[in-house]
């Protein structure tokens, strides 16, 4: 898929399932992680961002102080594994199932109680971060998922 170079351990463990999305650091898919028997949401980071020895810095400690966040509105981090060169960097995280805030807001505007609700607890969540001294970089509605449930979690922090 897109011509993908991911380390070894990333190819031999995740299933790649289907891309859900790209922007300037990288491309999100969905995967399989075969070790776990679960479905993860794989970020794999351009190659070229990482020649940059400041931002590969920068990127490796906000994926460390966020793997320690634990907040039920943030995506949790589990894995990250750094390629050789020419290889992709790739963090793995929570599938979070739902749909994004914004194509919820498609739909017409969000009931006042309920976009209440939503948006204190996702204030909550960018406390938690703040505790943490990691500021969001890229907060706007595709980077917010509803589950089901109607708990939104925060799911890219444009590291």
């Amino acid at each position: 898929m897109d011509d993908l170079k991911l380390p070894l351990e990333v190819e031999d463990r995740y299933e790649i399932k289907q891309k859900l999305g790209a922007g300037g650091m990288g491309s999100v898919y969905r995967a399989y992680d075969t070790q776990m028997g679960r479905d993860v949401a794989l970020k794999v980071i351009l190659p070229e961002l990482m020649a940059v020895k400041e931002v590969k810095k920068r990127f490796k400690r906000e994926v460390q102080v966020l793997a320690q966040v634990q907040h039920k509105n943030i995506v949790k981090l589990f894995d990250y594994y750094e390629g050789g060169p020419g290889a992709s960097q790739v963090y793995t995280m929570k599938f979070i199932k739902g749909h994004t805030l914004h194509e919820l807001r498609k739909s017409g505007p969000l009931k006042p109680a309920r976009a209440l609700r939503l948006f204190r607890q996702l204030a909550d969540g960018l406390t938690a971060t703040h505790d943490f001294s990691i500021l969001h970089r890229d907060l706007k509605s595709m980077n917010i998922v509803v589950t089901d449930d109607d708990v939104p979690v925060i799911i890219d922090f444009g590291l």
